[in-house]
């Protein structure tokens, strides 16, 4: 299990992008003006951020392992989907 660059740059390229202006990206703007400890601010957001990476990946293995990757795509995306539709429609 060594490490291929290419999918290590797309994953990274891809997470990046993806965080920055979501809500989690903006939290951690006020956290840090509200508190004034960036290192405090930057160290909880990259352990929580390591932390849910890992049980993602480690869910996502053992899910490739027993299904189809194919069939995991998508779930995922009607999972997106629905989660959309779900904060579309959501009252309040």
């Amino acid at each position: 299990m060594g490490i291929d660059w290419r999918i290590l740059a797309a994953t990274f390229g891809m997470v990046f992008l993806s965080e920055l202006g979501d809500k989690t990206w903006l939290a951690i703007i006020t956290n840090s003006a509200a508190t004034h400890s960036p290192v405090s601010v930057f160290s909880g957001a990259v352990l929580a951020l390591c932390c849910s990476s890992l049980a993602a990946v480690v869910l996502g293995y053992g899910m490739g392992v027993v299904l189809p990757v194919k069939l995991l795509r998508i779930a995922v995306g009607i999972s997106f989907l629905l989660f959309g539709l779900w904060f579309l429609l959501r009252r309040g």
